[in-house]
C-alpha cells in the first residue's frame, strides 16, 4: 500500500509524458529511473534495522530495550498470532543474507553494513 501511494504522489510530481500528441501517465520504470531513492518500503525497513542495533546497545535496565527484546511466556488466543516488531526485523535482516546478526550488532561498523545491505535489497 505504502508503494502504490509513493507511486501516486511521484506521477503527480512529474506529471504527464506527450508521446507523439497524446498524453499518457508515467510507467513504473519512468518513474524510478527519475527518483533514483530507494522506495519507501525499503527506507522503512532499513530504519527498523538501524533502531534494532541502537536497541541492543542499550542498557540491560533500559525499559525500550526490556520490552523490545522480551521473549512472551503466556499462551496467545487461538489463531493467527499478532506480528511482532522484533519477528519482522529479524526476518529483514535474514532476507538481507546475516544469519548470525546478535554477535555483530555490538560492531557498529558491520552493523552499519547489515543496515545498508537492507537497504540495497532489490525485493523485500
Amino acid at each position: 500500500m505504502l508503494s502504490i501511494f509513493e507511486r501516486t504522489v511521484l506521477r503527480t510530481i512529474y506529471g504527464p509524458v506527450n508521446d507523439e500528441g497524446s498524453w499518457r501517465k508515467r510507467y513504473n520504470y519512468e518513474l524510478y529511473q527519475i527518483f533514483k531513492e530507494p522506495d519507501v518500503c525499503r527506507e522503512i525497513k532499513a530504519r527498523r534495522v538501524r533502531w534494532l542495533g541502537h536497541i541492543c546497545r542499550k542498557d540491560e535496565n533500559d525499559p525500550c530495550k526490556k520490552l523490545t527484546l522480551i521473549i512472551p511466556f503466556a499462551t496467545r488466543k487461538v489463531g493467527r498470532p499478532h506480528l511482532r516488531w522484533l519477528d519482522e526485523v529479524e526476518k529483514d535482516v535474514i532476507a538481507a543474507g546475516f544469519r548470525g546478526w546478535k554477535t555483530n550488532v555490538l560492531d557498529r561498523r558491520t552493523w552499519r553494513s547489515i543496515v545498508g545491505a537492507v537497504k540495497a535489497r532489490t525485493r523485500l
